[in-house]
């Protein structure tokens, strides 16, 4: 009936009945939602496979008590995660409590000058403001960059934790 009521709003408001109507509707798997994981649970999954010792990391996690899923829609926090909490273009170590502050930026690895993706997990990595501002609207990313942070970035791709096509972009 609520169909009905649409379709007579609309011949009232442009003073005739449309031609055609299209309805679409759910059928039996459809009405089965899939739950899918949350950014926590994708990260607590990714480090308990990992050798490297991240007890620090879950410590940090744990402190945030029970909304640290909703901490972890910021990209800032969950690229902290990802990336072990080091800068992905110098391997320093990123302070959790500065976040959000002008010492930490994210960075497009594809400039968006260049392309539209604004994906976080194919796009996007944490970095220091002024590694940055550095790199500006290039790409490649710099050898001699490439070349320091090489073996860690195999590293995160091999755990996991950056995808094929990051992993791609930033070699």
């Amino acid at each position: 009936t609520r169909t009905l009521d649409v379709v007579n709003d609309i011949t009232c408001a442009f003073k005739q009945a449309p031609q055609k109507i299209f309805v679409e509707m759910a059928r039996g798997e459809e009405l089965q939602k899939k739950r899918t994981s949350t950014r926590l649970e994708h990260i607590l999954a990714l480090y308990s496979q990992i050798d490297e010792d991240t007890s620090e990391l879950r410590k940090q996690l744990e402190s945030m008590g029970d909304n640290v899923n909703n901490r972890l829609q910021s990209d800032v926090l969950f690229l902290y995660f990802l990336q072990l909490g080091k800068s992905m273009y110098s391997g320093k170590s990123i302070d959790i409590s500065q976040l959000g502050t002008s010492m930490y930026n994210i960075d497009h690895i594809y400039p968006q000058s260049l392309v539209k993706d604004d994906s976080i997990m194919n796009n996007k990595v944490l970095v220091l403001s002024t590694e940055n501002m550095d790199k500006g609207d290039v790409y490649p990313i710099e050898e001699a960059v490439r070349h320091k942070m090489g073996s860690y970035w195999v590293f995160l791709h091999k755990c996991k934790l950056i995808t094929d096509e990051k992993y791609r972009r930033l070699v």
